[in-house]
């Protein structure tokens, strides 16, 4: 999913599966492939994201390291490892 701004492109989301194991990491591996594929189309964007509907990631799109890459909000630590919405 691409999100715009006035037409300038400013967020990447890769949404993945969250019955799959590894999902989010799964979504920033689709936000590398894209990056490496078609380095043009991340030129205007700022962020990406990556989720799984449970858990969410973020990070900038010059920088796809995984050091660099920050959870929104760890479930565990706030909801006792189940979230509810």
């Amino acid at each position: 999913m691409l999100y715009l701004i006035n037409g300038i492109p400013v967020l990447v989301i890769e949404c993945k599966n969250a019955d799959k194991d590894e999902a989010i990491a799964l979504g920033v591996d689709q936000i590398r492939r894209y990056h490496r594929e078609t380095p043009e189309l991340f030129v205007p964007e700022q962020i990406f994201t990556a989720t799984n509907a449970i858990g969410f990631s973020y990070g900038v799109t010059w920088n796809t390291v995984r050091r660099n890459i920050f959870n929104w909000c760890e479930w565990t630590r706030y909801l006792g490892g189940n979230p509810s919405f």
